[in-house]
């Protein structure tokens, strides 16, 4: 048991009780809490989540969690790896952060959010220390950019990066989102400063719309005289 020793996973046995594993079976077969029996087996893959933290022993957790002191689980955004590793943080130069589940911290190594949280949260100044993904991203928490291939950015200092410059939004200000646009063309819509009005109107405080043959968009303005 616990008070003796270590149990071994293939020889149940055998009992170490220096509370050590061998070098042929590594890693501790045992729960993210560390609650329970500890036993000993010579791979950690598809039966549990690997941490290594401190340094001298190989902790193979069975209920496929990760402990307090390395909480990110390490993965793809697909979800389907045979090897997960524990993580002491996610930085962006690591991987795409997911806090939305309640048992677990994600880190995306491959830097893409899955499908149940599309949004890869950051700042367009790129300031912020770690990118994470979220459900949802509306006019509360930041603006949208589809432009990276890899995920739909929410950029939460509501700005756009400067290759995608134009708000996509209604003149009337009923938007529930607003995209970033690399342009924004008489067929996308009305243009006021960096605003790109897609419902085709003006706002109350610049009515008028100001059409030229010769220009490719149309403006808001405030008279025409």
């Amino acid at each position: 048991n616990t008070s003796q020793g270590y149990q071994d996973a293939n020889n149940v046995s055998a009992c170490y009780t220096d509370f050590a594993c061998p070098d042929n079976e590594p890693w501790i077969l045992t729960t993210s809490t560390h609650n329970g029996s500890f036993k000993c087996t010579p791979s950690c893959l598809s039966i549990g989540y690997q941490d290594t933290w401190d340094g001298s022993h190989k902790y193979c957790y069975s209920d496929f969690q990760c402990g307090s002191l390395a909480p990110y689980a390490r993965m793809q955004s697909l979800q389907k790896d045979a090897n997960v590793t524990c993580l002491d943080n996610c930085t962006k130069a690591i991987g795409y952060a997911d806090y939305t589940k309640s048992s677990n911290l994600t880190c995306y190594y491959d830097f893409k959010c899955p499908v149940a949280v599309p949004y890869a949260y950051a700042r367009a100044d790129g300031t912020n220390s770690e990118i994470h993904c979220e459900k949802e991203c509306n006019v509360f928490n930041g603006t949208i950019d589809e432009s990276n291939i890899n995920a739909t950015w929410c950029l939460n200092d509501f700005t756009c990066l400067n290759n995608q410059s134009y708000f996509r939004k209604r003149s009337d200000g009923m938007h529930s989102e607003v995209l970033c646009m690399s342009s924004c063309t008489k067929l996308s819509g009305y243009v006021l400063n960096k605003d790109c009005f897609y419902d085709k109107q003006c706002p109350p405080s610049n009515p008028y719309a100001w059409v030229s043959e010769s220009s490719s968009q149309t403006f808001c303005q405030s008279s025409c005289n």
